[in-house]
């Protein structure tokens, strides 16, 4: 197994926070834009 050092703890969790943050931005997105082309 291979561990990772102490000091990328908050990197690694700042990135993954950020991918998670974009992923629901872009599905949030796409499903009000969804929304408002079936109900026009």
């Amino acid at each position: 197994m291979t561990y990772q050092p102490l000091e990328h703890f908050w990197i690694f969790q700042w990135i993954e926070t950020g991918i998670y943050a974009l992923l629901t931005v872009g599905l949030a997105w796409s499903s009000f834009w969804w929304i408002r082309r079936r109900l026009s």
